[in-house]
């Protein structure tokens, strides 16, 4: 149920004059931030750059209001793109309401139920193998773009593999230039400024390089409505496969959800005064990615990279997480053009960053020395997934990990 003497405590908070300075310089902050990543998930996602937008308005507003952190920031996420571009590849547009609604229909029936913890019994080399498999999907998927070139028709990991001899004919070296900046500019700027978010030297350089130097035939995000919000189409259930796209619910469920209660849990343990409602939270996730889904967006979760921002600089309340999708709002309406004249291989290069970072071999590493049997649970279901689907290589990782633990448990 609805905790509502917490949730009132929490938003009365922002009605105060209190910290009003430092909310509003931190959702600011965090709206800088989340504008490119919001543009990078939806390129990664398959979908149209104000899909992207709109999640993170709306998801972030419902999130804000509804959920059960204070700090945390909601928003479209690298880790469930590959699941969301599987299902517009399939489904079209359309079928991203019947997984946003799945979705956040079981969200909140289990925070109702107050069954949040369930989620984290999935087997932990599952998981890790899980986000490895889409970093490296992620990571392939970007090199056409990277290279300025035009990805095949099928955004399958072979497609793409099989026509990396067309895309070193057709580089564009000054494409290759910028994403090779941004990475760059990704990995030096967080050692050289830890503190200052590493995307904004990340996206405004290479973009003032190529403006300045003139470079030529590069793709840019290009306008998009400026009116924004639009309601999502309604599926025609005889033209889709209605059991798949329930069951990529269910998987962007368990992902989302993870995602969500490990960067609350996060975010928390770092603030003075910890207030997770873990189950408050699925609801209002839950909520969001309803919202999210219907207005035209992505599905949502709280994000580390958004919510750390906003606590580093100096956010106090759930007014900043507010302020945050308020600016990005102004922003589209005031000035789109300088959302419109990021260079696509500048969002190719943050992805392939993010696809690196998800393929943390340390992990494996550190399986291996604690229990190889998990790590052979990790490369099964890693290889499967890469090999297979996301669903094939999950369900026998879970498989072979109850099988295992059986095992131990009656010998």
């Amino acid at each position: 149920m609805f905790e509502y003497k917490y949730l009132i405590d929490e938003l009365a908070l922002m009605f105060k004059s209190q910290y009003l300075l430092k909310d509003s310089l931190a959702g600011i902050t965090v709206a800088l931030v989340a504008i490119p990543l919001s543009l990078a998930v939806a390129m990664a996602s398959s979908v149209p750059p104000e899909a992207g937008l709109i999640a993170a308005i709306v998801g972030g507003i419902i999130a804000t209001i509804f959920g059960g952190t204070r700090l945390c920031v909601t928003g479209p996420a690298i880790a469930m793109s590959v699941l969301v571009a599987e299902c517009v590849q399939s489904s079209g547009i359309a079928g991203l309401l019947v997984i946003g609604i799945t979705c956040g229909c079981l969200q909140i029936i289990f925070g109702v139920l107050r069954l949040g913890h369930f989620v984290k019994l999935i087997p932990l080399p599952v998981i890790a193998a899980f986000i490895a498999a889409i970093g490296f999907f992620i990571f392939i998927d970007q090199l056409p773009s990277a290279f300025g070139s035009t990805p095949p028709d099928q955004q399958h990991i072979f497609a793409i593999v099989n026509h990396f001899s067309q895309y070193l004919n057709a580089l564009n070296l000054s494409a290759l230039v910028l994403a090779a900046l941004t990475i760059l500019l990704l990995v030096i700027s967080t050692k050289i400024f830890p503190k200052t978010p590493a995307i904004l030297f990340a996206i405004i350089i290479p973009t003032l390089v190529m403006h300045i130097f003139h470079l030529k035939n590069i793709a840019l995000v290009g306008t998009f409505p400026h009116s924004l919000i639009v309601v999502a189409k309604i599926p025609d259930f005889n033209k889709i496969k209605l059991i798949p796209l329930i069951i990529d619910g269910i998987l962007v469920f368990i992902l989302g959800s993870l995602e969500t209660l490990l960067s609350a849990a996060k975010i928390d343990n770092l603030t003075a005064k910890p207030m997770l409602h873990a189950n408050q939270e699925l609801i209002g996730q839950g909520l969001a990615n309803i919202a999210s889904t219907l207005c035209g967006g992505i599905p949502v979760t709280a994000v580390v990279a958004r919510s750390s921002v906003n606590l580093n600089a100096g956010a106090k309340t759930r007014r900043s997480a507010l302020i945050h999708s308020l600016v990005i709002l102004a922003i589209i309406y005031s000035c789109p053009q300088l959302i419109e004249i990021i260079p696509i291989p500048v969002l190719a290069g943050i992805l392939i960053m993010a696809g690196i970072t998800m393929m943390d071999l340390r992990q494996l590493v550190r399986f291996w020395q604690n229990d190889k049997l998990e790590a052979f649970i990790y490369v099964v279901t890693f290889v499967l997934i890469i090999s297979t689907n996301l669903i094939t290589g999950i369900e026998i990782g879970i498989i072979l990990s109850f099988v295992i633990v059986s095992t131990r448990l009656l010998a």
